[in-house]
């Protein structure tokens, strides 16, 4: 890090300044300056070209296992790890691809019989109810909720949901 430093700074300071207030010694200085890379340093550098390729390839699709099972199938041994650690040194993310819709796939859609009959005028000829969960520390939560359609007067709780652990509990008037 240090010798990184004096490589970048080395056109605005003397080099035998800034190992001083470094604390390094010249001569160690020149000798990393001068040392061949290492071989782990070579392939780093080999396989960040070759996952920049692959990125670019899929369009910025890939993540990291997917380069790294491309690698592989390139006949490149490499832990997913090592893969993951280049693309985020080199700032290399995936996209998100977008959701395919299969048109085959027909999807059961009820129809809504309160438009076709028209919209309730007295109480408690029609409700409406929907529900959803919610992630939270201790663990999932349910939330129902169920509405009079003419006045919208719910009658699960005062406040007009319940909150439940089971999805299976019972809502409703108790």
């Amino acid at each position: 890090m240090k010798y990184a430093f004096i490589d970048a700074h080395q056109h605005s300071f003397s080099i035998r300044r800034m190992c001083t207030l470094l604390q390094v010694s010249p001569s160690g200085y020149y000798d990393h300056r001068d040392r061949a890379s290492s071989a782990r340093a070579k392939r780093n550098a080999l396989l960040t070209q070759k996952i920049k390729k692959i990125h670019a390839r899929s369009k910025g699709v890939y993540g990291s296992p997917r380069i790294q099972a491309t690698l592989e199938r390139e006949g490149e041994k490499v832990a997913i790890g090592t893969v993951k650690k280049i693309m985020h040194r080199e700032g290399l993310r995936s996209k998100l691809s977008p959701k395919r819709k299969n048109p085959k796939r027909e999807t059961a859609i009820s129809r809504n019989l309160l438009t076709e009959e028209g919209d309730p005028l007295k109480p408690n000829q029609a409700w409406s109810g929907d529900f959803t969960y919610i992630w939270t520390r201790e663990g999932w939560l349910y939330l129902a909720s169920v509405a009079d359609r003419p006045d919208r007067c719910r009658f699960v709780q005062d406040n007009g949901f319940v909150l439940e652990k089971d999805w299976n509990e019972p809502i409703g008037p108790d």
